[in-house]
């Protein structure tokens, strides 16, 4: 009874799957179309029936159709996300590129520009101190020379001056006399006077022969002396109190002052070879082996001129003294009472 009913249902089961291989499948239809009359018995139309329309079913993908979709869909994704995504990378690497382009271009055309315009600053800076020493060089020395020519010039005309005063006032030899016997350490012992014809008589004039003796002064005439000097001397000492020393002492300072300027100028001198030389310019010129501008040309122009002035100054001075004083050598200011300018010798 079992296997007979499991017989059945077996049967059953293979009767509805083969039913079911073949469902889909519809007889067509062959029934011939009859046109329906338009009017009824009582002559009416009759109503049209709206023709409804079959459903066919829909049947459902396959698996083969249903994997073919799949792997269009996600090769047609595919494809458009690697288009998508190499489009917007390319975009965001060519954005980014250009961005750190133009930053790191930035940055070295900013480093070069620097670097170059430095370079070029101090090449025209050293070439602007060049030109400044190449001009104030011969400024200075021009100071130096034309200091120097003053000096000389005042020595020259302190001597004429000197002289010509010692003529208008011979009882200028008074104070020599003074500064003569009090440079003498022992003044007890008296003291020898010599002193010019001229000068003696005014001293014999102004002193009595008691006061003469008193003081124990001797009195010498010496022709070989002039007008306005005097030897002073006892029995250890002897002062001379003539021009040239009294010059010398008085223009000690002068003559250190005239050295100074001489090792100046010499150092100057000196420099100037040294300077280094600009590139070349417009305007500019050799001469002597040195690059000299216009401007320089007409500092060395003035230059000459002053240089010229002063030395027609001088040789003036000169021929003026020359003329007023025969004596050679003639101090330039008048010697203070007070100041002793004598060199005793034992």
């Amino acid at each position: 009874m079992t296997m007979s009913g499991d017989k059945k249902a077996q049967e059953g089961h293979d009767t509805q799957g083969t039913q079911a291989d073949f469902s889909h499948w519809q007889l067509p239809d062959v029934t011939p179309s009859v046109d329906e009359p338009k009017e009824n018995m009582f002559g009416r139309i009759a109503p049209q029936k709206a023709v409804k329309p079959v459903d066919e079913p829909v049947m459902p993908p396959t698996l083969e159709e249903i994997e073919s979709i799949r792997a269009e869909a996600e090769a047609e994704g595919f494809a458009q996300g690697q288009a998508a995504g190499m489009a917007k990378g390319l975009e965001e690497g060519r954005l980014q590129g250009l961005e750190q382009g133009h930053e790191e271009g930035y940055r070295q055309g900013e480093a070069q520009g620097m670097e170059a315009g430095l370079t070029e600053a101090k090449q025209t800076i050293a070439q602007f101190e060049a030109l400044m020493q190449q001009l104030s060089m011969p400024l200075s020395l021009l100071d130096t020379e034309i200091e120097q020519a003053l000096v000389q010039l005042s020595m020259t005309l302190a001597k004429a001056v000197i002289g010509h005063e010692l003529k208008t006032h011979p009882e200028h030899i008074l104070a020599a006399l003074r500064q003569g016997v009090d440079a003498l350490p022992l003044k007890e012992e008296g003291a020898h006077l010599r002193l010019h014809p001229d000068d003696l008589a005014i001293v014999e004039r102004l002193y009595e022969s008691a006061q003469l003796t008193r003081n124990r002064w001797e009195l010498e005439a010496d022709p070989t002396l002039s007008r306005g000097e005097c030897i002073v001397s006892n029995s250890r000492s002897r002062v001379d109190m003539g021009l040239e020393h009294r010059i010398k002492a008085v223009f000690d300072k002068l003559v250190a002052s005239e050295e100074r300027l001489e090792q100046q100028r010499l150092q100057q001198l000196a420099a100037m070879e040294k300077v280094p030389e600009p590139q070349s310019h417009h305007g500019e010129a050799v001469q002597g082996g040195h690059k000299v501008t216009d401007s320089q040309e007409t500092n060395t122009q003035e230059t000459n001129t002053e240089e010229t002035k002063s030395q027609a100054a001088v040789d003036t001075s000169t021929q003026v003294e020359q003329g007023e004083q025969p004596i050679p050598g003639d101090a330039p200011q008048e010697t203070s009472p007070d100041e002793d300018t004598s060199k005793p010798t034992t």
